[in-house]
């Protein structure tokens, strides 16, 4: 192995990644990116000061919703979105605005500072005076405990239920057993003086802090550990921590983006892509990470990989004819015996016994309604075979 494979800081290399780029010229909208989501259908949802925009991978679609700070998919597929006029959950693509508050006692939605999904289903929110858990139409709000004027902007839930609050305020937790809102008492003193930027829960189940100042902390089993900054005066302000498939945590900084290696937060020498300051970090399902910025628009990082898929692996056969990529990070890969679509490390086969009229896939293609346009063929060249489309995974003959 060369020295570069064996460095902990190989994968700061620039070169060990691939950057793709949207912008207003691709249909997203233009404007400061405040919030990202990926749903368990693939599709991405980007939050925006003036509108909220659905990503499937080739186009956007905006819808009206102004000021979306904040985004969040619950357990029964639910997506949430706080913005300043309100809180809206949607369900297949449609949207319904959902009261915080008791008609009577207000005349204007509530904005929405923070939020974070519930395990087992719906939200936790934090509106303009206290911790609030929504599902469906039913709303309870947690009062005890408030943080008054205080308006978290970072907020996430651990393994026991409990909740945690943040964002240019000390860190809280609301505790389901006591209903009550306090600091933590595992965390060291000083935390209770200082302001936490972000929150992060990893893999792991541990709580990482983004702090204002230069470092990260991490707690799990009631242990803090530092993560500091190796000394770049652009790392500054941690807005937003994600982790990717390969465990590697990423971080937003004042700076663009840095990764944690070694025990220490490093400078990334993928800011020469200028994502600008403080940009917005979650993981893709694909592997890598989305970045959505102040100003640039919107990136896809992810790491290069270089794998054989063949007979062995599980493909149905070694001879290759046609590839296309799916909008919800799929593969369709045409064989001389079948169609197999690869998603998420699965293979799905599609042969005669499914439908095709010959074994041998000649083209495969993806509109932008997701659906797979499969041309097959004989042995030999001219001999006949057919077009056929698979939809909703369900195969059928067109010509």
């Amino acid at each position: 192995m060369s020295s570069e494979t064996n460095s902990p800081l190989a994968d700061l290399a620039l070169d060990r990644y691939t950057v793709k780029h949207w912008t207003a010229s691709d249909g997203l909208p233009a404007g400061r990116i405040q919030a990202l989501c990926q749903t368990r259908d693939g599709y991405l949802w980007v939050g925006m000061r003036n509108g909220l925009a659905r990503f499937n991978g080739s186009e956007f679609k905006v819808l009206p919703y102004l000021n979306c700070s904040s985004l969040a998919e619950d357990d029964d597929g639910v997506l949430w979105a706080g913005t300043s006029h309100g809180l809206y959950q949607g369900s297949a693509g449609k949207f319904e605005r959902i009261d915080t508050h008791p008609a009577p006692t207000r005349t204007e939605p509530e904005a929405i500072f923070g939020m974070c999904p519930a395990k087992g289903g719906g939200a936790w929110v934090y509106d303009s005076e206290s911790l609030v858990f929504v599902r469906g139409t039913s709303v309870h709000r947690h009062t005890k405990g408030k943080l008054g004027n205080q308006h978290p902007r970072a907020m996430c839930t651990d393994g026991e239920g409990r909740v945690w609050v943040a964002g240019l305020i000390p860190p809280h937790r609301w505790d389901p057993a006591k209903d009550l809102m306090m600091f933590c008492p595992e965390l060291p003193a000083w935390f209770s003086t200082n302001a936490i930027w972000s929150l992060y829960r990893d893999g792991a189940g541990a709580i990482w802090f983004g702090t204002w100042f230069t470092s990260a902390y991490r707690l799990w089993d009631g242990n803090t550990q530092e993560y500091p900054r190796v000394n770049h005066p652009a790392v500054v302000g941690i807005n937003s921590l994600a982790e990717d498939e390969t465990g590697t945590m990423w971080v937003s900084c004042s700076g663009g983006i840095s990764l944690i290696k070694d025990r220490k937060i490093h400078f990334s020498d993928l800011n020469t892509n200028n994502f600008g300051g403080h940009p917005v970090l979650i993981p893709n399902q694909g592997g890598g990470i989305w970045v959505g910025t102040q100003e640039k628009g919107l990136y896809l990082v992810q790491r290069k990989k270089v794998a054989v898929l063949g007979k062995a692996e599980g493909l149905n056969h070694d001879s290759v004819w046609s590839i296309a990529e799916g909008h919800d990070q799929s593969m369709w890969i045409g064989t001389f015996d079948g169609l197999d679509r690869m998603k998420r490390g699965k293979l799905t086969h599609y042969g005669v016994a499914e439908g095709l009229t010959t074994p041998l896939v000649r083209a495969v293609a993806v509109d932008k309604e997701g659906r797979a346009w499969v041309g097959t063929g004989g042995e030999k060249f001219g001999e006949s075979g057919g077009l056929h489309v698979i939809e909703t995974n369900e195969l059928a003959k067109i010509v």
